[in-house]
């Protein structure tokens, strides 16, 4: 048995990293050019901004059902199965079409079923994810080293050339990563959470208050990188910035994260989350109001360096803290809204938000970030008086 038990642990833990590799390597290539690429079909900076803030709000329904049938009758290969069609049927949407509309429309299915993947992925891996997060910290480290090379051959290319190469590269890993959900193995026997079950921990979560808080923080610090994904781009490239430059510099955010993730995880387990929380918010500040300011290379790379504080370590925290609080038959639904609400709800807004201001001026869409972020300094501390004790869960 637990030969069997290490063999299952071992393929999933290698399917789900050739998951990561694939899905970031998706990701690396769309995420900071898709404004770009929208240009290319006739959309101006300010709609692709409000494109892409809409398909996020879409993102919410489709993680948070996914998050109700991830373990639905155990491994429910089906459910992936559909998650992908639909977001394939997007991305042939995407390349097929030229209209404002549809393109919202394919933006839209792949939000919906592309991204929330990952928190089936998650799921798949719960079980063989040790209390210290190191195997998971591992898996996604894995995704930032793909992500990182992909940037990085992005930065041997010219403006022409990614356009060019954008819809092919994309259609390539997303088959991969179809992949690698088809080699996923079956997951240990377990009783699954029956859905009605996970449908009321979503709503005892979001009516205590120190999950209320916890939640809208994450939503707070990871939303207020709206801007920097769908812009950061075309504004470098209006300062006369060349691809090798935007892209290096991308690249070392993103290796830093690797690093953090490789060598941190371990210690989060017996941190206090709103302090950590309160400095990754304080990051975030810096990082937005000094942006838009900083061109030379020392600035700019410790702005960039500042994305382990303002992604990485906010997600392992958010990790550690639903682990310490939350029954392991109830981790799955906590889990689930912790995207939905950061990602769908918080960054989907902040779009929506820069998108107002990018016709202004460059410098008023990352200042509205900072405000927007600032707002979780006082849920920190708020958080800080709510934790309590580290044992306790939803139900107590």
């Amino acid at each position: 048995m637990n030969i069997t038990w290490k063999s299952l642990a071992w393929r999933t833990g290698f399917s789900a990293s050739l998951f990561y590799i694939f899905f970031f390597s998706v990701t690396a290539f769309q995420l900071f050019n898709m404004t770009d690429w929208l240009g290319t079909r006739g959309v101006d900076p300010a709609t692709a901004g409000r494109l892409q803030g809409s398909a996020d709000l879409f993102f919410v329904v489709g993680i948070l059902l996914a998050g109700l049938l991830a373990d639905w009758q155990g491994f429910n290969r089906r459910l992936y199965l559909v998650y992908f069609c639909i977001a394939v049927l997007g991305y042939i949407f995407l390349g097929l079409t030229a209209q404002t509309w549809a393109l919202g429309v394919a933006l839209a299915l792949i939000s919906f079923a592309f991204i929330p993947l990952t928190n089936l992925v998650d799921a798949h891996l719960q079980p063989y994810v040790s209390r210290d997060l190191i195997p998971y910290a591992r898996v996604r480290a894995l995704g930032s080293i793909s992500f990182t090379l992909i940037i990085l051959f992005t930065a041997t290319l010219s403006e022409e050339r990614i356009m060019m190469l954008f819809y092919p590269v994309i259609a390539f890993f997303v088959l991969a990563v179809g992949f690698s959900l088809a080699a996923l193995p079956p997951q240990p026997s377990h009783i699954p959470a029956p859905i009605l079950e996970k449908f009321f921990t979503f709503g005892r979560l979001l009516s205590q208050p120190r999950f209320i808080a916890f939640y809208a923080i994450i939503m707070l610090i990871h939303g207020s990188h709206g801007a920097y994904y769908i812009y950061a781009v075309p504004i470098w490239r209006e300062w006369g910035f060349g691809s090798g430059q935007i892209y290096s510099l991308i690249g070392w955010g993103v290796v830093a994260e690797i690093i953090f993730f490789l060598i941190v995880p371990k210690a989060l387990t017996d941190s206090r989350a709103a302090p950590l929380l309160a400095l990754c918010s304080i990051a975030a500040i810096t990082r937005w109001l000094m942006w838009p300011h900083v061109d030379g290379w020392v600035g700019l790379i410790f702005v960039q360096s500042l994305h382990v504080l303002t992604f990485a370590l906010t997600h392992l925290i958010s990790l550690a803290f639903l682990r310490r609080r939350v029954p392991e038959a109830e981790l799955g639904a906590a889990q689930a809204l912790m995207p939905a609400i950061s990602v769908g709800i918080g960054m989907g807004s902040a779009k929506l938000l820069a998108a107002q201001y990018i016709g202004e001026s460059q410098v008023t869409p990352f200042v509205a970030m900072a405000l927007m972020v600032a707002l979780s300094l006082p849920l920190c501390l708020i958080l800080h008086k709510l934790s309590g004790v580290r044992t306790e869960s939803i139900s107590t």
